[in-house]
């Protein structure tokens, strides 16, 4: 019914209330640019509550979102460095209440939690796009801690959803690899994709190029562990002809 549609969409525009409230009350917006945003956020809301949603929709969404984040992210650093009369953010009367103010307009959380939010309610209905699970891995990369755990979550059900493309396996592997540095999740991972993908010339390319590295990782660590152990040796060496 059209009325639970109205509530779920108020529902989901309070929760944005307090942190654009603190926009305002920072000088970073203004109520008008508040009050656009909460009607922009209300069409892009009753959009993808259609019946028949449309994946563009979507997408358009996090786009403005993504743009509306970088836009507050720059007024809050222009704002911390032109600020008030007193030097402060509006609001702030020392340098502590100053700092604690532009670290908190910086973080965002709210913003990135709906951009989330966005992206998760897509791939519930679009779970068999691959691309949008693309896109969507990006800019959990791109966040804190380049994805970490929300990341490790959403690759795992991709391959849930999707264990025969090989690409996939190649991706998950190449983050905890290359980003996380755990050679050991990358294998299980490489070897796991190639029990169910045996034909992939792709991902044999790909795993063996990934063991090519970690031997050169290996030899590396180990070279710089002989030089180091050397120079030690050579200066213990020095110390005692010194001593003579």
């Amino acid at each position: 019914p059209h009325s639970d549609m109205a509530s779920t969409v108020r529902y989901l525009l309070e929760e944005s209330v307090p942190e654009l409230q603190a926009l305002v009350d920072g000088g970073i917006f203004t109520r008008d640019e508040t009050r656009a945003i909460v009607a922009r956020r209300q069409a892009f809301e009753y959009a993808l509550k259609r019946r028949t949603p449309v994946l563009d929709d979507f997408i358009r969404y996090v786009n403005y979102e993504a743009s509306l984040n970088k836009l507050r992210r720059h007024r809050v650093a222009s704002s911390a460095l032109a600020s008030g009369e007193n030097g402060f953010l509006p609001g702030s009367n020392s340098h502590e209440e100053h700092a604690a103010g532009v670290k908190k307009l910086l973080g965002g959380h709210t913003f990135l939690r709906r951009i989330h939010f966005i992206y998760q309610r897509a791939l519930n209905k679009f779970r068999g796009n691959v691309e949008l699970w693309m896109r969507y891995f990006a800019f959990c990369r791109a966040g804190p801690g380049h994805g970490g755990r929300i990341l490790a979550r959403a690759l795992a059900r991709a391959l849930r959803l999707h264990p025969r493309i090989p690409g996939l396996w190649a991706y998950a592997a190449s983050w905890e690899f290359d980003t996380r540095g755990n050679a050991v999740a990358a294998r299980a991972l490489m070897q796991r994709g190639l029990r169910i993908n045996k034909a992939s010339v792709e991902l044999w390319a790909e795993y063996f190029k990934m063991e090519c590295m970690y031997a050169l990782k290996l030899r590396t660590r180990r070279d710089l562990l002989a030089a180091k152990l050397g120079n030690g040796l050579m200066g213990t060496g020095d110390g005692d002809g010194d001593g003579d």
